[in-house]
């Protein structure tokens, strides 16, 4: 043994190894799946502290996106595909940590800006509708907005209480005035432009317009609140989607009720029962015979439904069962398909127009405790983290 000790060469014994291929999923945190709008074949996730791009035609060929330690607390894609935010979670929550939200050049892989000032970690990253800004929202009831092209912060509030959902509802484009001759550089936006964003705390939904003013050159925010009813519509919202004609703002809730507010007039429409277990993602469905027409609705109970909404009435079309708690909903590139995370870490392929549906891949949730080759073969091997043992053939989970 110690002479085969000494046979092994010190440069090749510190050097790096290469990652060839990884299989997990954060099924702990909200959209841990997304589909980037640009790369039909290919899906994002994040696993520990890394973020992974995967081919879906080829789950060997993946993509990595690294930096630090921390454990990866929200991740987004921009509308664009140019951006991904990656928000981390402090090692400890009970002491008050700064944390980071990394901005990465998505095509050339490279750091552009680490925003920061949210304490103890992330949970929530929104990109609004044009990329030219980010909202987050961290474990210390705190919301930023930074401007994308320059890293600049331009608003920063902290609540009473913790944030369930930050929402970019509408944009507004304004004419320019033709007397202002501005030169607009630095932190300043390349046009004039309103911003509506939702920001829901406990049984509160904040109404914000974010704006650039160019007389006093400054960012400024309005909050107003929607008109909720007086008594007895207490709720915890979940998860929001905004109709394709930006006037009605719909919300799920943790009681498995879909609600429904008119973004003209802030005033609650309607409330009704969907799903057992609290809704848990939103998705428009983009099919043959409604046009968009209908949302898709995740639930906790394993359940995904398709309700369309015709003459005020709404009419479930399609229901399948999965094997646990739906986390995510994210469209694909194709908007006839969606794609499907449990907490059971499994990814599902849905059409969706008759809600047909394939197993993409099965992943590890939990900490992996042994892993060994099968006698005699390097394709086939057993893996056992704290709940299963998986059986893997080049590298497809069975």
């Amino acid at each position: 043994m110690k002479d085969y000790v000494n046979e092994i060469n010190s440069e090749d014994y510190n050097k790096d190894f290469e990652l060839s291929h990884i299989i997990g999923l954060n099924s702990n945190i909200e959209k841990c799946i997304q589909a980037h709008p640009m790369m039909p074949d290919s899906i994002i996730y994040s696993v520990g502290g890394i973020i992974v791009v995967e081919d879906l035609n080829d789950r060997n060929n993946q993509v990595y996106f690294r930096h630090g330690k921390n454990q990866i607390g929200a991740f987004r894609i921009s509308n664009n595909g140019r951006y991904l935010a990656v928000g981390f979670i402090s090692d400890n929550l009970e002491k008050i940590i700064p944390t980071s939200v990394i901005l990465w050049d998505f095509d050339r892989k490279e750091v552009i800006y680490e925003l920061t000032g949210i304490l103890k970690g992330v949970n929530i990253l929104e990109f609004s509708q044009d990329d030219q800004y980010i909202a987050a929202a961290g474990f210390d009831n705190s919301v930023y907005i930074w401007q994308l092209e320059t890293g600049y912060k331009c608003f920063h509030k902290t609540f009473e209480f913790n944030i369930n959902l930050v929402q970019w509802t509408f944009i507004y484009m304004l004419e320019m005035n033709q007397n202002m001759n501005v030169e607009r550089t630095g932190n300043m936006p390349k046009n004039n432009t309103e911003y509506y964003l939702s920001i829901a705390n406990v049984n509160v939904i904040h109404y914000v317009k974010f704006y650039f003013d160019f007389t006093s050159m400054q960012y400024y925010t309005n909050f107003h609140k929607f008109n909720l009813p007086s008594t007895g519509y207490n709720r915890i919202y979940t998860c929001s989607l905004v109709d394709l004609e930006n006037k009605t703002l719909y919300m799920g809730t943790s009681g498995g009720e879909l609600s429904s507010f008119n973004l003209e007039n802030l005033y609650f429409k309607t409330s009704f029962n969907v799903i057992n277990n609290g809704v848990t993602s939103l998705l428009y469905g983009m099919d043959s015979s409604n046009s968009g027409n209908s949302i898709i609705i995740g639930g906790g109970d394993g359940r995904i439904k398709k309700l369309i909404f015709n003459e005020g009435k709404q009419i479930l079309t399609h229901e399948i069962q999965l094997s646990s708690r739906v986390i995510t909903l994210t469209q694909g590139t194709d908007p006839r398909e969606f794609f499907a995370a449990t907490k059971n870490g499994e990814i599902f392929r849905v059409l969706v127009d008759d809600f047909t549906y394939t197993l993409h891949s099965i992943s590890h949730v939990v900490p992996v405790n042994s892993a060994t080759y099968f006698r005699g073969r390097n394709d086939i091997s057993f893996v056992c983290d704290d709940m299963v043992i998986k059986f893997v053939l080049f590298n497809y989970e069975f």
